[in-house]
């Protein structure tokens, strides 16, 4: 039953990453769209995938987490990434799965940030 429970809970949060991240109606009797500003809305769910990892595991999770980082990173919400790696990060020293993805999401996050300062002139 738990597999199916966090894969189930997996497709979702990948729903929403993917979902965020399309183009949006500029308005409602608009035809034009817009860029989306990405899974922003993560860092008020942090408690909720917190628990999710804690009983399906991190490892289940990281590449969405990844993920959605990096779209943060590159739609230019840096600032969200980066809160979002501090939220989900644990608050004392350990050596989990949990410390080692939210290492790998500040990477991430860090990569998106310097690549973008590099290719700005």
């Amino acid at each position: 039953e738990k597999p199916e429970n966090g894969a189930l809970a997996r497709c979702v949060l990948e729903g929403y990453v993917w979902i965020s991240c399309q183009a949006v109606k500029s308005s409602y009797y608009s035809s034009s769209t817009k860029p989306s500003d990405g899974p922003v809305l993560l860092t008020s769910a942090t408690r909720s995938i917190i628990q999710l990892c804690n009983v399906f595991g991190w490892a289940e999770y990281k590449d969405v987490l990844v993920d959605a980082a990096e779209k943060l990173c590159e739609r230019g919400k840096s600032d969200i990434a980066l809160a979002l790696v501090e939220s989900l990060a644990p608050k004392n020293e350990d050596k989990s799965d949990r410390s080692e993805i939210c290492s790998k999401l500040a990477v991430a996050a860090y990569d998106k940030i310097l690549a973008s300062l590099q290719a700005t002139p």
